[in-house]
């Protein structure tokens, strides 16, 4: 079964990879992340939620799409879906396990009444996502009020700090070369707070000013000197005024520019600052989609310049990663995002334009492409009264998949980057500009520095592990024939001997419901044994 899953897993991932290597280092690049590619199966969920806003002794529905993290169809190896709705201080209070099949799922919670009143969230992964960040876990806020409970949190003034970071474009600021830096201010709420303010030197002399376009975040250009500190002076709307210093200024580097306002190619400029026997010979760019189309372009530095043109036709819709390498070293990244053409057309109409009171609504719902050719769709709805108390939102999955999903950090209103306000495009720029690419890490992939995965796709049910261990000394006791069952009308029976660490597993069909299992050894053993079943939800 472990050869079929990497086969499936080479099958989905390298299929769709470009590759134009050049010379031996991109070409050994190149091997080192398709072998990666191979290997790492990246999973993906997304739960739609009924609504955001609830009372406690409500029903939470929830439908669940699960679709592999390259190309977005629909998956049908795991059949487990580890579902939790955590406080405020990211400590569950509700758990359940969702079966999967075909690519979806579906189930609800009833929410006691003990719950406080608060912040919630709603989180969702599978057993093989255990093995990556808890970044990477899908997460949708929701508010749950209590009407005869409420926390000491809802009833105080919390305090209220202001985080303002800077990004300078490709990673490092270099002396005397022109820079772009993106910025972010944020409440501890990681909500965007708009500002304007000035970046100063030691001596306090203005060098240039910025001001933030959307949800707190914004970008401004200009050429730093060497030997100097840079500091930035903003102010919010409500006058409140805070200082950060700039990055440090690095008097040799590299420093990368993207422009992708042209309506076929993506150009990338790259300015090198290094020792005149350095400032010669040629760079490598890498560019991938969610660990699918790899493309590697040599370029020549000229007069300390090297550029690169990719043809938009070469990316697929949503984040690509551009990363800059100086032989086997990468030395600069950035994220750039290709807005998709949207392929499917949905309309809902209803057979009324008014309804009184306990009528009965028909809607006729209909998915057609750009032609205006029906298209057979998973879908779900969700019919909820639109006021104040759901103005929070819920994700859309568009723009979780091809946005949210694959960066770290929060992204406010993700929607509206999908809209046509004039300004997404710069928006959403200064989102690529602000958040990282941390799927996984170069130094892991080009010196196989990599961790044994820990955790199995759960791809024929649920997966219960554990370890025998001797009462008396604590140690893991190998060779142990240990049996699990599952007491009820049906009775089922599973054995494993435990390994050299005493470690035991169990892959139990079709567990659904409220039940007990027992773990026992064999009969005849004369010998004690203790037996600790593992937590199957993430504690990350």
């Amino acid at each position: 079964m472990k050869k079929f899953f990497i086969s499936l897993v080479i099958q989905f991932l390298v299929a769709g990879t470009i590759c134009f290597a050049q010379d031996n280092k991109a070409a050994f690049v190149q091997a080192k992340f398709q072998n990666y590619a191979s290997h790492t199966l990246q999973e993906k969920l997304f739960v739609h939620l009924d609504k955001s806003f609830f009372v406690t002794g409500e029903t939470l529905w929830f439908k669940i799409y699960y679709v592999d993290g390259s190309f977005h169809k629909a998956l049908d190896l795991s059949k487990v879906v580890y579902l939790e709705v955590l406080d405020d201080k990211n400590t569950p209070v509700l758990q359940t396990k969702v079966g999967l099949s075909g690519g979806k799922g579906n189930g609800s919670l009833n929410l006691p009444a003990g719950l406080i009143t608060g912040n919630y969230t709603v989180r969702a992964y599978t057993n093989w996502m255990k093995n990556f960040s808890p970044d990477f876990f899908f997460r949708q806020p929701v508010v749950i009020v209590n009407p005869l409970r409420y926390s000491e949190a809802t009833t105080t003034t919390r305090s209220f700090a202001i985080d303002l970071q800077f990004f300078p474009e490709g990673g490092n600021l270099v002396a005397d070369v022109k820079s772009k830096i993106a910025f972010r201010m944020a409440g501890n709420d990681d909500r965007g707070i708009e500002c304007a303010g000035t970046i100063v030197d030691e001596s306090n002399v203005v060098v240039t000013s910025f001001q933030s376009l959307k949800f707190g975040m914004g970008n401004f250009s200009f050429t730093p000197s060497r030997g100097k500190t840079y500091k930035a002076i903003a102010r919010t709307a409500d006058g409140v005024t805070v200082s950060k210093l700039l990055p440090a200024v690095y008097e040799q580097g590299f420093v990368m520019s993207v422009d992708g306002k042209d309506a076929t190619t993506v150009t990338i400029t790259v300015t090198v600052k290094m020792p005149a026997a350095d400032q010669s010979g040629s760079l490598s760019l890498f560019v991938h989609t969610r660990q699918i189309r790899g493309i590697v372009r040599s370029a020549p530095v000229i007069n300390g310049t090297a550029v690169f043109r990719i043809d938009k036709e070469l990316l697929a819709d949503g984040i690509s990663q551009f990363t800059l390498f100086n032989g086997e070293k990468p030395v600069c990244e950035r994220l750039y995002f290709l807005k998709p053409k949207r392929k499917l057309q949905i309309a809902a109409v209803t057979d009324k334009q008014a309804y009184e009171r306990r009528t009965k609504v028909n809607i006729s719902i209909q998915a057609t492409d750009q032609e205006a050719r029906p298209q057979l769709s998973n879908m779900s709805i969700a019919v909820f009264r639109t006021d104040s108390l759901q103005e929070s939102g819920l994700k859309g999955i568009e723009s979780y998949l091809l946005l949210s999903s694959d960066i770290r950090g929060h992204v406010e209103s993700a929607d509206y980057y999908f809209g046509k306000d004039p300004d997404t495009d710069e928006a959403l720029d200064n989102v690529m500009l602000t958040h990282g690419w941390t799927r996984f890490r170069w130094e892991d992939i080009l010196w196989n520095n990599r961790v044994p995965f820990a955790h199995q796709p759960e791809y024929a049910g649920h997966i219960i592990t554990g370890k025998v261990v001797n009462p008396k000394t604590g140690v893991g006791e190998s060779g142990v024939l240990t049996f699990l069952s599952l007491p009820g009308r049906k009775l089922r029976l599973y054995s494993d001997v435990s390994d050299e660490d005493g470690r035991i597993r169990f892959i139990v069909r079709d567990f659904f419901g409220h039940n007990e299992i027992i773990v026992q050894p064999r009969i005849h053993d004369g010998n004690q044994h203790q037996f600790v079943i593992d937590n199957p939800f993430s504690e990350k």
